[in-house]
């Protein structure tokens, strides 16, 4: 793939997508199996949707602080200090006797992950060229959902081999690993802190005519439903219904991130080619499409074929929705632009799972499905009434 050769002559990019690989294939051993340790304590899908949302509720509340450390301090303390909350967060579920030291270990790892996420993506913004933004952007998130991808099988395979607590072994060796990586290879991107010296709201450029920082925004909180909600939540407690093994439910999300994988560059470079808008309405179009056809979705393999669609859409939204707040963040703001990035995909991963556990609890399962559905299909929407990019 030509239009990414700039990833063999870029060493710090090649560096910063590798720490977020790590990092994301450590927590992603947990996701396929976290609802079902929740619900092994005889507690209602609510609760289980409390706890998967309970990461996104310390991000969003962190979010901001995080992006304004960044532009104050610098790129490295805070990988630093992410490595460091996801490793002390894996105790918790190691040692659980209930649901409470699972909240715990999704609130710590909340705040962890979310740095990482908004770290990254400010790196990013610092060292792509402004030709390739969208490019950079969908590459990044490629080695985010690859780690994901790989880690949801393997964690269905570790509850087999060693019960629920073994995943989250992993996952602290995983980010011990990426701690040794950010002391190892990471060189600090943010050159001038001089210029940062108060909070800069205006480093978002707005532009009320076109709406499309909103746009964006609102795309964000509807890619935190659909991948926390329908991806996390959902399709493992549906798998579970139909009795299928947690390595199934771990292939199932496997597939799902594999085609997010490899959506997300070619999305990225599409959004530099033909506007952000379009690349989003396509994103939320294959979203609403794909949450309908799980209710239709009655054995692994139609589980499995619909998890895939549903992966390209995550892919292909995640990359319109960065690739506006990149274009827009200020050279000396970019991690409070990352940090109202993360605010609303945050905000979508706290809502999803808590729709799906109410829903589910109220008309099954099924009746989640449909309303994600339709909030996918009205965001995809809201995407004619913009003016094109």
């Amino acid at each position: 793939m030509s239009s990414l050769n700039f990833l063999k002559d870029d060493r710090q990019f090649q560096v910063i997508c590798l720490i977020m690989f790590v990092g994301s294939l450590g927590q992603a051993c947990t996701i396929p199996i976290l609802p079902l340790y929740v619900r092994s304590f005889d507690v209602s899908y609510f609760v289980v949707g409390l706890v998967v949302a309970a990461g996104g509720v310390t991000r969003l509340v962190t979010d901001v602080p995080v992006g304004l450390v960044l532009d104050r301090i610098g790129r490295k303390p805070l990988l630093r200090l992410s490595m460091l909350l996801m490793t002390g967060s894996c105790l918790f579920p190691i040692f659980a006797q209930g649901i409470l030291p699972l909240t715990l270990f999704q609130l710590i790892q909340g705040i962890g992950l979310g740095s990482l996420l908004i770290t990254v993506l400010a790196v990013t913004g610092d060292i792509c060229p402004p030709d390739k933004k969208g490019s950079y952007v969908g590459c990044l998130f490629a080695s985010d959902s690859l780690g994901v991808a790989v880690g949801a099988f393997a964690g269905g395979k570790l509850v087999e081999i060693g019960g629920f607590q073994l995943p989250f072994v992993s996952m602290l060796l995983l980010s011990i690993t990426g701690a040794l990586m950010v002391e190892a290879f990471f060189h600090e991107s943010l050159v001038d802190f001089s210029r940062v010296t108060k909070l800069h709201f205006a480093g978002i450029k707005m532009s009320r005519s076109e709406g499309k920082i909103a746009l964006g925004l609102v795309g964000a909180m509807v890619v935190g439903i659909s991948s926390n909600g329908t991806g996390n939540t959902a399709i493992p407690l549906y798998g579970a219904s139909l009795l299928m093994s947690p390595s199934q439910i771990g292939l199932a999300l496997t597939v799902l991130w594999l085609a997010n994988v490899i959506i997300q560059p070619w999305a990225g470079g599409l959004c530099d080619r033909v506007g952000t808008r379009n690349v989003f309405m396509l994103g939320f179009v294959l979203a609403a499409t794909s949450s309908l056809l799980f209710v239709f979705s009655g054995q692994f393999l139609t589980l499995a074929l619909v998890a895939v669609v549903l992966g390209l859409s995550i892919g292909i939204g995640s990359s319109a929705n960065a690739a506006i707040i990149i274009e827009k963040g200020a050279t000396n703001s970019r991690g409070l632009s990352a940090a109202l990035y993360r605010i609303s995909r945050d905000f979508g991963n706290i809502i999803g799972p808590v729709i799906v556990g109410a829903s589910s609890d109220l008309s099954g399962i099924s009746f989640a499905f449909i309303l994600i559905s339709i909030v996918c299909f009205a965001t995809a929407t809201l995407g004619l009434t913009k003016q094109p990019h």
